[in-house]
């Protein structure tokens, strides 16, 4: 499946709805929200608080599911798939990089990043790793603990541990929120990059205008309802 630019399309949704139960009422979060992403794109989700964008971003990973709608991750529908399926997805195919860090910090740079490799029971590939911490500049700390670096040094752990299975997609929840502004821009910075040169699909909720100038496009959303979606002049 392809867009009008003839980049294939990673991920589509269509007439996503997701209702939430409080007491005896029910919330509807998302409504009817209809969405695709293309091949080496980097989106930004904002919207005001409660507006639902990290509720759409975790129905968009397969972290939650939808109360109705489609959703197709890679050409497969993402709500037909088995556990064993989901689990092949999340090993091979997609990553995540969220506000916490969720590194191990009596591990090392090192130990942190091949963890998704082991969980997937595969061989670990030591210049591939290496190329990934290259990448995101911090293979000068390979051997360090986690928890001697800086907030904005952990982030770029994460980052790489997302990237070292070559993941198609990579979902990002508020991946600077706990960073100073440098610390934001050497960030988006290497999300970019990512986009750029790796062909990875980038999708990232964001409360940022700044984050999002990084972006190719941004989806407003308003009420669990999709706005706007506005085209970004980048700053790289």
């Amino acid at each position: 499946m392809k867009n009008n630019s003839q980049k294939p399309i990673v991920l589509e949704a269509k007439g996503l709805t997701k209702d939430f139960l409080v007491g005896d009422r029910r919330l509807s979060v998302i409504k009817g929200v209809s969405c695709s992403f293309v091949q080496g794109e980097f989106v930004s989700i904002m919207g005001p608080s409660g507006s639902g964008k990290s509720t759409l971003l975790y129905l968009l990973s397969g972290i939650e599911k939808p109360t109705s709608g489609q959703i197709y991750i890679l050409g497969k529908d993402l709500l037909a798939m088995k556990p064993s399926q989901l689990s092949d997805l999340r090993a091979n195919d997609i990553s995540f990089v969220f506000q916490s860090y969720n590194l191990i910090n009596h591990f090392t740079v090192y130990e942190n990043v091949i963890t998704p490799i082991l969980i997937a029971k595969k061989r670990v590939d030591e210049d591939h790793v290496d190329k990934v911490l290259m990448s995101v500049g911090m293979f000068d700390f390979k051997n360090s603990l986690v928890s001697h670096l800086s907030g904005g040094e952990q982030q770029r752990v994460a980052i790489a541990r997302a990237l070292v299975t070559d993941p198609k997609i990579i979902f990002a929840d508020e991946a600077t929120g706990n960073l100073d502004s440098r610390s934001m821009v050497d960030v988006m910075s290497i999300f970019r990059r990512i986009a750029n040169q790796k062909k990875i699909t980038i999708i990232q909720v964001t409360h940022s205008e700044r984050c999002a100038q990084f972006s190719d496009r941004v989806i407003n959303l308003l009420d669990g309802k999709i706005r706007n979606i506005s085209d970004i002049k980048k700053f790289l």
